[in-house]
């Protein structure tokens, strides 16, 4: 089972001979669970250890950091994995409760890929689950996205470490919108592959870190664009200046045809290792059905990345690349980040802090 902000998501593989005992299983897990408190207590204090180890571990914890740093107060800020303190909080009540509001027919899609009698595994499936009845709740209204203004900066600071580790950002688009599927092409230029202007300039050329890339984060109804890399304590300025300059000179100048054929070639080549298993195939499923989206949309944007031309290209990245209105967000020693002011209005809080959403309304 997997968890994240949306949806909550359950996988399974077996073999075809095994369709009967995994379709029983499938209705247990989801119809008649029974949540043995052992069992709760168990996951509870696992859950708590990984939050804890968590802590020790820069890379393991900026990503909570930066998301929840950039959407604030917003319930999409808040990690999927919770926190120490709401993990603590949780009973085996509260299971019982959202199974009982969410994990409704309703409110679900049944997504299967595989060798088997599609009219069969359809009869299959109706006959364990045409019984259960239960209605989606409704949608909680959500308050809006808080926009940023001017940067703001994160300094996470930690009590030892011979690294800095990095990310900015800012508010994307969502993966449904027109141009998604244009700027993740452009994406691939700025710092979506090894040879990436980012990863050239940083890694290859400087010497400054083992890797940095860019990308998009799909979030329901938003997106997020940012840099992520690290570099060690006595070069971390320069790799973040780089980064920044990095990207202002692709957003200012633009790529020439040869970047943008370069970068079509590299999508069409590894496009079909997105898809060329089940459990892949299931997942474009599921995401189609989740998102309203026609079994079309692969098809569609790859004529659209097709058709772009390079005005087009540059026209994009000014409009979805600009440094305008970042969140930074530096995790190292105190000592080491007191450059990191000069980015912006600068917070500091602990890595040991249980909270991954450090600002809000009283603080701003």
């Amino acid at each position: 089972m997997t968890v994240s902000k949306f949806p909550l998501t359950v996988v399974g593989e077996f073999l075809s001979e095994h369709s009967e005992l995994a379709l029983t299983i499938l209705e247990q897990v989801a119809r008649f669970p029974t949540f043995p408190i052992e069992e709760f207590q168990r996951m509870q204090r696992r859950s708590l250890d990984a939050l804890k180890n968590d802590r020790s571990a820069a890379r393991n914890v900026i990503d909570r950091f930066f998301i929840g740093s950039l959407l604030s107060e917003h319930p999409y800020g808040r990690p999927s994995s919770g926190d120490v303190e709401s993990v603590a909080a949780l009973t085996r009540e509260d299971l019982v409760e959202f199974h009982k509001k969410f994990l409704v027919p309703e409110n679900g899609t049944l997504v299967l890929v595989g060798d088997f009698d599609a009219g069969e595994m359809r009869q299959n499936i109706e006959d364990r689950f045409s019984s259960w009845k239960g209605n989606a709740p409704k949608r909680p209204e959500l308050p809006s996205l808080t926009k940023l203004h001017e940067h703001r900066v994160l300094v996470v600071e930690k009590d030892n470490g011979d690294e800095v580790v990095f990310q900015f950002g800012k508010f994307g688009i969502p993966r449904v919108h027109p141009d998604y599927s244009l700027i993740s092409l452009l994406n691939v230029l700025l710092g979506g592959r090894f040879t990436s202007r980012l990863n050239t300039k940083l890694r290859i050329e400087e010497g400054l870190t083992y890797g940095v890339s860019s990308g998009f984060l799909d979030i329901r109804d938003t997106g997020i664009f940012r840099v992520e890399s690290f570099s060690a304590n006595e070069t971390a300025e320069r790799a973040i200046d780089l980064a920044m300059e990095e990207c202002q000179r692709f957003h200012s100048d633009g790529i020439s045809q040869d970047e943008l054929d370069s970068a079509r070639a590299y999508l069409r080549g590894q496009f079909p290792t997105d898809v060329e298993t089940p459990e892949q195939l299931a997942e474009w499923l599921l995401f189609f059905e989740m998102r309203g989206l026609e079994s079309t949309y692969i098809r569609e944007n790859f004529a659209k990345i097709e058709a772009l031309t390079l005005d087009h290209a540059n026209l994009l990245i000014r409009k979805h690349f600009a440094l305008d209105t970042l969140q930074f967000v530096l995790i190292g020693q105190s000592s080491v980040l007191e450059f990191a002011d000069k980015y912006g209005p600068c917070k500091r809080v602990s890595l040991k802090d249980s909270c991954f959403t450090p600002y809000n309304s009283d603080s701003e």
